[in-house]
């Protein structure tokens, strides 16, 4: 452990002093996910760094667009998800979610699943939207009524928690949960307790940790269980009834319709995967994206009226969203990528090399694990990449090296 990094082929990428057995990863976990990337990167003149993992094992970490070209797309067939990062995920679903699988299976599901995404369904899903809006509305309204004051303490963060898990059900699948108004309810905490779950801690990554009688994992299996009995049930009832072109179509019937060129469909094991993973690449991550872009509209007032009056000319009847001028909300638009491009709600992923490779001149060995650092990316390669400017996005040049969300 103390020998191997000096005779490492990564010994000539930039590296950071570490300690044993901990590497760097006490100071990963003592600041934000944005902080650290962008101070070493910063330290070490250097936009591809090497670091250490527990148990001294080296790692990259980049925030260059050439690098992210290069994996995602040049040579994505080298580069795969970790194993861990499916597990952890797998562990709970069963069957393995879109988001989590690569190669060839991730092109087969992707395939099926397409059908499922597509613009004129998510049309059809605007009035859930709008409804639980307005449940939000009028829960932010009795918040304020009951204020001895004219002001209220709020947690916007678990609210709007809430209000993704709502219409994710009723989009996904037609159930309504009713967490805004029923936030202590069994169905509420057990989803909320699962997406927690995956968070990982020290003690998460000890080898077969998940097989620890610990109270965590003890609570996580009872969570499992429910929401496998209860999504179970979801399927089974959409399989009773008679399928019909005309009816409301949602992702879940949309998903167990949906056929490859074979004609081969999703398995119900395959369709719980996907349904799972459905609600955690979008429960929090949505939650916390807005929850950054109602905070800077409070930080630049000024923004805030741009948009307020943008919407107020597009949709002078609020209750009446038309699809078709959603595109016009362009200041808007701006706004919520330049929210994601400085607090991206994926902002680090991780892809390890099957072969050997060569990045930016750097020797890479099989099994090398690279983190790509979406916030480094976003923030080190446009001119004030630290400055919150929502016009930067009208213009298409200083918008490339954008991903929020992950590939």
């Amino acid at each position: 452990m103390l020998i191997k990094p000096f005779l490492s082929p990564l010994r000539a990428v930039p590296g950071l002093a570490y300690y044993p057995i901990v590497g760097n990863m006490l100071e990963a976990r003592r600041a934000e996910a944005m902080t650290n990337a962008l101070r070493w990167m910063t330290q070490l003149k250097s936009k591809l760094i090497r670091f250490y993992w527990f148990g001294g094992q080296e790692r990259l970490l980049t925030g260059d667009p050439k690098v992210f070209q290069h994996i995602l797309v040049t040579n994505s067939k080298n580069y795969h998800r970790l194993d861990a990062q499916n597990n952890e995920i797998t562990t709970l679903t069963g069957s393995p979610a879109l988001f989590v699988l690569s190669g060839e299976h991730h092109h087969m599901i992707r395939k099926i699943c397409n059908p499922g995404f597509v613009l004129s369904l998510l049309h059809t899903m605007i009035p859930v939207f709008q409804e639980r809006g307005n449940a939000l509305f009028q829960l932010y309204n009795q918040e304020l009524s009951e204020s001895s004051t004219d002001t209220a303490d709020i947690d916007i963060q678990a609210t709007l928690s809430r209000l993704t898990l709502d219409v994710i059900c009723q989009c996904g699948f037609q159930y309504d949960l009713q967490s805004l108004e029923n936030p202590k309810s069994t169905g509420v905490m057990r989803f909320r307790h699962l997406v927690d779950s995956v968070r990982t801690t020290f003690v998460d990554l000890l080898p077969f940790s998940r097989l620890l009688p610990t109270k965590k994992n003890k609570k996580t299996a009872k969570d499992r269980e429910f929401i496998v009995e209860f999504t179970s049930k979801i399927i089974k009832e959409y399989k009773m009834q008679e399928f019909n072109e005309n009816k409301h179509r949602d992702l879940l019937t949309s998903l167990m319709s949906a056929r490859d060129s074979e004609g081969s469909g999703l398995s119900d094991k395959e369709l719980f995967g996907q349904i799972i993973g459905f609600i955690f690449a979008g429960f929090d991550t949505t939650a916390t994206a807005m929850t950054w872009i109602l905070l800077q509209l409070a930080q630049y007032p000024e923004i805030q009226d741009k948009v307020r009056a943008e919407v107020n000319q597009v949709f002078p009847d609020i209750s009446e969203c038309d699809p078709e001028k959603l595109d016009k909300l362009k200041y808007l638009n701006c706004v919520i990528k330049e929210t994601m491009r400085l607090f991206p709600p994926v902002p680090c992923f991780f892809r390890k090399s099957l072969h050997d490779d060569v990045i930016n001149g750097y020797k890479i060995p099989a099994g090398t694990v690279v983190g790509l650092h979406v916030g480094a990316l976003h923030r080190l390669n446009v001119e004030d990449g630290d400055t919150f400017r929502p016009e930067r996005f009208l213009s298409p040049s200083d918008s490339k090296a954008f991903m929020p969300f992950g590939p």
